[in-house]
């Protein structure tokens, strides 16, 4: 359903051009960070990039806006074309996630993370000495 979204908003022209850089964004972050299937399927329409190497959208200022999404495309064409060079990225995106998390897991006991009992984040440290809450809320 995602998918079909992009490649319509890649067929927009004119004053739409926004449409075409986002999703062309969208596409560029799954060809680096998605699965092999949405790669796959990439890779399948293939031809709506090659129509967009001639994309162009010249704003009343006289300002070329097209060139961005020219140069997007241009980049996505050259990740598709080396299937290698996808798979060496996932593989050191998916490494560097792992080592974010680790680190994360890590430093999470001196910042009073989930192991941390310095203090009782609702103040309630008394509650073991008195009772239980359910008790205090029969005797209201």
């Amino acid at each position: 359903m995602a998918m079909n979204v992009l490649w319509t908003r890649l067929g927009e022209t004119g004053k739409d051009w926004r449409y075409v850089y986002k999703a062309l964004a969208v596409i560029e972050y799954l060809v680096a960070h998605g699965c092999e299937r949405a790669v796959d399927d990439i890779i399948e329409h293939t031809f709506h990039f090659s129509a967009l190497s001639s994309f162009e959208y010249v704003e009343p200022s006289g300002k070329d806006v097209g060139l961005n999404a020219r140069k997007k495309d241009e980049n996505i064409v050259s990740l598709l074309n080396d299937r290698d060079n996808i798979r060496y990225m996932m593989s050191k995106i998916k490494l560097l996630q792992i080592v974010t998390i680790t680190l994360e897991f890590q430093s999470s006991g001196k910042y009073g993370g989930f192991g941390s009992r310095d203090g009782d984040r609702f103040g309630d440290n008394n509650r073991d000495k008195v009772g239980s809450y359910d008790e205090d809320y029969i005797l209201l």
